[in-house]
């Protein structure tokens, strides 16, 4: 009798589990038409129901709408595309503990020289797809491994709209971006972020959208990675190439309201390979790596930079295409910066550019750039081995 039971009992539990497996199963998403990301998110939402983690049917799914991901969320792509022309991908707002890997998000975008019709009002020109493919708003401990983003304006973008206290722990590794208009990564005020073992390449230049003609030297921000407001930040072991501005990016972030500058500190950049950035657009510059200057003479006090380390980096630019923009292997300001043990060449104009600031050069290499090294006229310290 009592084995009777025993068996009984195993039968409900195998029978509860193929239902509950069913219900979390995407094929029936795949096998629609439209309304695709309704059948994905009651998925999604049914997964964290049951505290399960959440596999996709392996597949092509053309997404109709932004899928919301929520706290304690496990997804494993099993290497399915998600289509994402219209709104952004993956949405991560005021969310905690979310690991997204093995997927694919292709915005289908491309860019185009000459304008072409967007809407039925306006013309584009530059990058075709506008949206990003996941956006991380406010959230802590999220995990972002082994994806592949392609055709979007934006693979990533990660911000907090209030301070960096609330978004916090971002670990980006090993994804692929390839084919974007804007920048891979994009990073606003944010606090413990890992940026390491990807690849990055073929970054075009901004869509600009406008009632009359829109011009191609709008179309001029593309970069690699670009952190502004941040702290607490390695960015290491990335491959970054064919880049239409910079490779990575360390950007000013003044908060007009507060009238302070968001301060980016403990910065590391670290033994990636940066190189081919190309022909630059409008009124900017190529860098392989790029450090804002602290400040102005005027107001020294409006923009901070402090604690950075650039080292054993190699940025190469001998494949690159020349324009009459300026060119720099390492452009550096700041309080506090290092750039130790780095290996630059083939820079048209400059290998290093230190502006004002207090920089420490040591033991680079510098090879075949129109000037190795370059110190501005402005306030400066610079410590030279």
């Amino acid at each position: 009798m009592i084995k009777i039971r025993f068996f009984l009992f195993n039968v409900f539990l195998v029978h509860c589990a193929t239902v509950f497996a069913d219900d979390l199963s995407t094929q029936s998403c795949l096998n629609q038409t439209n309304n695709i990301s309704n059948c994905l998110q009651s998925k999604i939402n049914l997964a964290v129901e049951k505290k399960h983690k959440f596999k996709l049917e392996s597949g092509v799914y053309v997404l109709d709408n932004t899928l919301n991901i929520p706290s304690n969320f496990y997804l494993d792509g099993n290497n399915a595309t998600l289509v994402v022309s219209q709104k952004n991908g993956l949405k991560i707002n005021s969310e905690s503990n979310v690991v997204i890997k093995n997927l694919t998000l292709d915005g289908k975008g491309m860019f185009y020289n000459t304008p072409i019709q967007y809407q039925a009002n306006k013309k584009l020109i530059g990058f075709s797809n506008l949206v990003d493919g996941v956006s991380i708003i406010n959230s802590s401990n999220i995990q972002i491994i082994n994806n592949r983003f392609i055709g979007l304006s934006r693979g990533i973008f990660i911000a907090s709209h209030n301070n960096a206290t609330q978004l916090s722990n971002v670990s980006i590794l090993n994804n692929n971006f390839q084919n974007l208009g804007m920048t891979g990564i994009y990073a606003l005020n944010v606090n413990k972020l890992i940026i390491q073992n990807n690849i990055i390449k073929d970054i075009w230049g901004n869509g600009v959208v406008s009632e009359s003609i829109p011009l191609l030297n709008k179309s001029k921000f593309a970069d690699g990675i670009y952190l502004g407001g941040s702290r607490n930040i390695l960015i290491k072991n990335n491959i970054i190439s064919n880049i239409e501005r910079i490779g990575v990016v360390l950007d000013n972030v003044y908060d007009k309201t507060l009238d302070i500058g968001m301060v980016n500190d403990n910065i590391l950049i670290e033994s990636n390979q940066i190189s081919n950035l190309n022909s630059s657009r409008g009124t900017e510059n190529n860098a392989g790596i790029w450090i804002e200057p602290v400040a102005t003479k005027d107001n020294p006090k409006k923009y901070i930079t402090n604690g950075v380390i650039i080292k054993n980096n190699i940025i190469n630019n001998l494949n690159a295409k020349y324009i009459t923009n300026h060119q720099y292997g390492i452009f550096a300001g700041g309080f506090n910066v290092n750039v130790e043990m780095n290996d630059i060449s083939y820079f048209k104009d400059y290998g290093i550019y230190c502006v004002f600031g207090n920089i420490k050069l040591n033991n680079n290499k510098l090879k075949s750039n129109g000037v190795n090294l370059f110190k501005n006229k402005q306030p400066l310290y610079l410590n030279v081995n």
